[in-house]
């Protein structure tokens, strides 16, 4: 029996047992979720279509091929996803480490963990599919078309996937776990550097001709006429490009890999390197509880830190290239910028469930402190509100350096930002005790109550004193049924 074909049985295997255990998630609230998601877009896309496609033509005239947006995009890609990629590669607590026993050459499981790595691109690909559909108004576009997005989209993910397989192994090899931030940062900083010199774009070949296959998708599907390409965005660029990374991933692997399984399980099990801003937190029992939440949330808990931190950054450029879009009419700029930071602030907030269910095996020690069983959930709320901070004050920067913007206009957009902001915070902080075990049905009903009632103020600002009393009607209720079911619930084995 092939090795490769082996191993990639059983994590077929596995997956599948996951997906059966998820399947509500799966197949009735994923689609669910995605379906009210594209029936809002479809609603306010026909209106933005056109300033997006004047946007992304100045960004692209401004950098050249590709341009920030779709650079940034791929920079996102790799950063976001290199803890799971790290735990797929050398987690020692993965169920199928056992494997690792058996006489199978290094080069077998090179490819048999390439293959995995590169099937983990398939969600991502589907959500760009299905926003190309979106800015073409076109979800189900002819084959041909299809079939030429699917290709270009595809080449782009995988090498991608193979700048994150060499972006791991060089990570662990000189002990720079939990670098997927600094990764982001300084492919940002690098992309700022090289940008006027076109020759020294080269050292961003890896991120550049993926990004020129994502530009060029989304201008195809907004209709925009097409520019020259680049050198580096062709595609015999990209196969070149993948080729010289597979070559690397498999001598890195192959030089590597063994060797530092031992170095990457204590890095993992040992958390070396992460800050404890918050552990030794003076004060109530409250702000100790508070701290240790933060805490965990700074040593990435879960995947879904760097999935939320991507996602806030994501919309906020969006809504930043959309504020300086000055052919947008004032009214329209300043309720979509207040809407879009407003979901901002919903990403960062949407780690309060998983944060929850993470520390339910050991809710004990919550009940155990000193802040009185009834009013645990106050942590949570706090927790919210700090977390709804950070893109809260990034998004009244920009509302500040707006032009354009009337000052009343300003003053109104900030005031709608702060209250939406709070609204988001405590409504998730109060539902998450709801459904404490299923992390993804608090988070929908949250979201959906929280951002029904920020669209209130948003768009229809006029009758803010009866959305006021609304929210404090609702929070009041939903505070009461926290107090009572933090009761009931329960420390999971």
């Amino acid at each position: 029996m092939n090795p490769i074909l082996s191993i990639l049985r059983y994590r077929w295997r596995s997956f599948s047992r996951w997906a059966a255990a998820h399947g509500f998630e799966i197949f009735a609230l994923g689609p669910v979720i995605l379906g009210g998601g594209l029936w809002v877009l479809d609603r306010q896309l026909g209106q933005l279509r056109a300033p997006i496609a004047r946007a992304l033509e100045a960004d692209a005239g401004a950098l050249g091929s590709p341009g920030r947006t779709s650079l940034v995009l791929a920079l996102l890609l790799v950063a976001v996803a290199l803890p799971p990629t790290l735990r797929q590669l050398y987690d020692p607590r993965r169920m199928d480490r056992y494997l690792d026993a058996l006489p199978i050459a290094p080069s077998h499981r090179f490819h048999a963990s390439l293959a995995i790595e590169l099937a983990r691109s398939l969600p991502t690909l589907g959500v760009l599919l299905l926003a190309a559909g979106a800015l073409a108004d076109d979800l189900l576009p002819a084959p041909a078309v299809l079939a030429e997005r699917s290709a270009r989209l595809a080449a782009a993910l995988a090498t991608l996937a193979l700048v994150r397989f060499a972006a791991t192994l060089v990570t662990v090899r000189f002990r720079l776990h939990g670098g997927g931030r600094w990764l982001l940062v300084g492919g940002a900083l690098a992309a700022a550097v090289v940008a006027p010199f076109p020759a020294l774009r080269l050292l961003l070949l890896p991120w550049l001709a993926p990004a020129a296959q994502f530009e060029a998708v989304a201008l195809e599907a907004l209709e925009t006429a097409p520019r020259t390409v680049a050198p580096w965005g062709a595609s015999w660029v990209l196969a070149g490009t993948a080729l010289a990374l597979y070559l690397v991933c498999r001598a890195l692997y192959l030089a590597w890999h063994r060797r530092d399984l031992e170095v990457a399980g204590r890095l993992i099990g040992s958390g070396q390197g992460r800050r404890r801003l918050f552990g030794s937190l003076p004060g109530t029992p409250l702000a100790v509880q508070i701290g240790r939440d933060l805490t965990l949330i700074l040593r990435r808990f879960s995947p879904a830190v760097y999935l939320s931190a991507g996602l806030a950054l994501v919309i906020d450029a969006v809504v930043l290239t959309l504020l300086l879009d000055s052919r947008l009419p004032e009214l329209w700029r300043e309720r979509i910028a207040v809407a879009g930071l407003t979901l901002s602030v919903l990403a960062v907030t949407a780690l309060v469930p998983f944060l929850l269910k993470h520390e339910l095996p050991r809710f004990w020690i919550e009940k155990s402190t000193g802040v009185e069983l009834e009013r645990i959930w106050k942590t949570k709320l706090w927790t919210a509100g700090l977390l709804a901070a950070v893109p809260l004050t990034a998004g009244i920067v920009m509302l500040a350096a707006a032009p354009g913007l009337t000052p009343a206009a300003r003053g109104l957009a900030i005031l709608q930002l702060t209250a939406g902001a709070w609204i988001v915070a405590s409504i998730l902080g109060l539902a998450v005790f709801e459904i404490a075990a299923q992390p993804l049905l608090g988070l929908v009903f949250g979201s959906l109550l929280s951002l029904a009632l920020a669209g209130l103020f948003v768009f229809y600002p006029g009758a803010w004193w009866m959305w006021a009393a609304l929210y404090v009607y609702i929070a009041a209720q939903i505070a009461a049924r926290a107090t009572r079911r933090v009761r009931l619930v329960e420390t999971e084995p």
